[in-house]
């Protein structure tokens, strides 16, 4: 008994821990076996025993058992989850404490050791352990034993294969997008490349997309027939269409560029040979087939683009884009004569200085004689108006504002550009320069506004004038311009007339530098926004001026003949005349605003709301006072109801009518101030039922800066809108349409009286 009684005192008595579990996996089995390494004795079973009593049990389950407590031993659940999903439907019971597993076998078995730290931890508030694995669950793997047919271990590679077969004929059907998404992104950056002139860039993004292209073709056209065959192949044929297209458009603009430098070389060239003039001509014909293929080809993109791809903005440049090339070969057909092929031309050059605006452009400061020859510029000679004016003898009765407001009792070329329309002012200076110089047998005449000659000088980027030792870039044209042309200036001094022409002359020196593409948008830009105009004798060639409407004529609006009787042809032309002797125009912002409405019974008022900003910082020059003499051109058979300025009617004011009934008056904004001025007046006829239209004409003045327009017209209950020629917005009976006044304007509107 003795013996017995001292070996019970020496042995230990192991804890008894119980694994119950669905069934005996890897991981069980290394839990079995870390329980072991601490003298426990572990058993497993698929279910609780209530027979023998253990210190410990785990709960291993990949479902959600239900958590029972049980008092005689501590329970700890070990949950598998296949996705977090499935583990946020999960609730437990904060009595028990609860191993959560995202992941597989392989990873609760590297966590074997902080499940066991947690299942031993006396803290009573963790009560759970979540664990999540960086990578997908894997299923356990099959032990032999359960498999129990031969037939099944051959299935798996046939399955993987017939699977890979699929994945294969995937990967060959798709293949060629992933090229072809790149191609796509280089074509966008040529086609942003040439947008802003960086021609090289844009040849190497070119020459990029190509060689892709290609790549994705050859791997598009074996499965080709299976996209007809399903009608899928629309989609990818048009981005095939659209990069091939862009890169067309790449080598032509390349083309154009290098055939453009070399054909303004030999413009500019003054005597040139018969093979000179046969090669000028042969270039001149191939850069219009160039920008014809190039017209054909932005077409083809404006159709196949889809709009829900562009951008408002980059939509209305491409817009804009179409129509310049447009224009660039209609120019193209006037530029044979107009550079005295087959015949010379003396053409007379008016520079009006538009930051001094006046009705016609600006004041004439210097002009120019431009003789061309055998398709080429002969000659152009600059001269200070002063020359010319400082040798008028005859008096010639100035207009009336530049007697009373400018206290000129003389008239002068300096001022001719006092006409709205510039035919006017062309025959002006003509007569001028016949009293002055005895200069006659003019074959057309040009006005080009300061801003012209900026926007030219910027395609050049810099122009070096030695004399001056100054660069003359778009950003500093003005102020240079300025210093040189105002200050210490007086009348008959040479040093404007110098100044201007070592710049023009510069600039014909060096042409051929310019960027052809720069050069000729800047040109058709200034000639569409009218700060270049212009007028020939010839009056087959003054016809292709008209149709392009660079004339800077007047417009008297007309009704179509088929429903001239139910039609108001409304006109708009507001006219500045800086009559301050400073270039205030530099300081002025212009908004322009239409509210138009029609009665009940058809009778239509218009009221014009013009507001001035001037934001000159003083009085000194070139700021200043502007003093504005403001000029409108209405429709002949208009009624003025009122014109008034900061809501102060005003009772006298200039007023005659011919084509158009035009009234005047003088208004003064001083430095940091605003005014408004409003006109409102009515149509002398009313819209009868039926189908009415209703036209707006606006001109914009020569060498006015651009400014906000608004335009709004409000219907009555019994007229609605049938059509327009522009996009507004509708509400309630009324019309809204904001826009700028860059060029003239016309507004079509069809209604329908009931």
């Amino acid at each position: 008994m003795s013996k017995t009684r001292y070996i019970s005192e020496t042995e230990t008595i192991k804890q008894k821990a119980l694994i119950t579990t669905e069934a005996k996996d890897s991981f069980v089995l290394a839990l079995k076996k870390e329980l072991m390494r601490y003298d426990m004795d572990v058993f497993i079973s698929s279910s609780a025993s209530n027979k023998i009593s253990f210190d410990i049990r785990f709960v291993v389950s990949s479902k959600l058992p239900e958590l029972k407590e049980d008092p005689s031993s501590k329970t700890i659940y070990i949950i598998f989850f296949k996705n977090r999903k499935e583990y946020h439907r999960f609730h437990a019971d904060n009595k028990q404490k609860v191993v959560s597993i995202i992941g597989d076998r392989q990873y609760a078995i590297s966590q074997i050791e902080k499940i066991l730290w947690f299942a031993v931890n006396k803290n009573k508030d963790t009560k759970a352990l979540t664990l999540e694995s960086l990578f997908h669950s894997t299923p356990e793997k099959k032990s032999v034993s359960s498999i129990r047919h031969v037939k099944k271990s051959y299935q798996f590679p046939v399955r993987r294969a017939f699977f890979l077969a699929l994945l294969l004929i995937f990967i060959g059907l798709v293949a060629f997008f992933l090229p072809l998404g790149i191609t796509t992104y280089y074509s966008y950056k040529t086609a942003k490349s040439l947008s802003l002139h960086a021609f090289k860039d844009a040849s190497a993004y070119n020459k990029k997309q190509g060689q892709i292209r290609r790549i994705s073709e050859l791997l598009y056209a074996p499965v080709r027939p299976f996209y007809l065959f399903f009608s899928l192949a629309r989609f990818p044929d048009d981005i095939f269409l659209i990069n091939k297209t862009i890169e067309d458009v790449g080598f032509q603009s390349e083309t154009l560029l290098s055939d453009g430098k070399a054909l303004t070389e030999l413009i500019v060239k003054s005597n040139k040979s018969d093979t000179e003039l046969k090669r000028t001509r042969s270039l001149f014909a191939k850069t219009t087939e160039t920008l014809s293929t190039i017209e054909e080809e932005a077409t083809l993109l404006n159709q196949k683009i889809p709009a829900r791809l562009l951008s408002k903005n980059n939509a209305i440049m491409f817009q804009s884009l179409i129509a310049q090339i447009q224009k660039g070969k209609k120019a193209m057909t006037i530029l044979p004569e107009l550079l005295g092929d087959p015949t010379e031309k003396k053409i007379l050059i008016l520079f009006a200085n538009n930051m001094e605006l006046r009705p016609g452009g600006g004041f004439i400061g210097s002009f120019g004689i431009l003789r061309t020859r055998r398709f080429g510029i002969q000659s152009l000679d600059v001269y200070d108006v002063y020359d010319a004016d400082g040798q008028l003898t005859a008096h010639v009765d100035p207009p009336a504002p530049i007697r009373q407001y400018l206290g000129q009792p003389h008239w002068f070329l300096r001022d001719s550009a006092f006409f709205p329309d510039f035919y006017d002012t062309y025959q002006q200076a003509a007569f001028f320069l016949q009293k002055e110089m005895n200069i006659s047998g003019w074959d057309g005449s040009f006005l080009f506004t300061t801003s012209a000659v900026k926007d030219i000088v910027g395609s050049f980027g810099t122009i070096i004038l030695p004399d001056y030792n100054e660069k003359i870039t778009k950003d500093n044209f003005y102020i240079k311009t300025q210093f040189y042309a105002e200050n210490d200036f007086f009348p008959g001094s040479t040093q404007k007339k110098s100044f201007l022409s070592s710049l023009v002359k510069q600039i014909f020196s060096e042409l051929q530098t310019a960027d052809p593409t720069l050069l000729g948008s800047a040109t058709i830009q200034s000639l569409d926004q009218k700060n270049i105009v212009a007028y020939f004798e010839n009056p087959e060639l003054q016809k292709k001026i008209d149709d392009l409407y660079w004339n800077g004529r007047t417009i008297t609006p007309f009704c179509p003949t088929n429903i001239s009787d139910n039609c108001y042809a409304d006109y708009q032309y507001a006219l500045d005349a800086n009559l301050g002797v400073n270039k205030a125009n530099f300081f002025i912002d212009r908004s322009y605003a239409i509210h138009t409405s029609v009665s009940p019974q058809g009778l239509i008022l218009t009221t014009i709301e013009i507001q001035y900003k001037n934001n000159s910082l003083s009085a000194v020059f070139p700021g200043g006072a502007y003093n504005n003499y403001f000029q409108i051109l209405l429709p002949a058979s208009s009624l003025i109801q009122e014109v008034s300025v900061d809501n102060v009617q005003m009772t006298q004011y200039d007023s005659q009518t011919g084509k158009h009934k035009q009234i005047g008056f003088m208004v003064v904004i001083p430095p940091q101030s605003e005014k408004t001025i409003r006109i409102t007046y009515q149509s002398s006829t009313l819209f009868k039922k039926g189908r009415a239209v209703y036209q707006l004409v606006i001109q914009k003045q020569i060498g006015a800066q651009q400014s906000d327009l608004s335009f709004s017209l409000q219907l009555p209950e019994n007229m609605n809108l049938v059509n327009q020629n522009f996009s507004p917005l509708v509400k309630q009976g009324q019309i809204i349409y904001n826009t700028d006044l860059s060029t003239d304007r016309v507004l079509y509107i069809e209604l329908l009286k009931e």
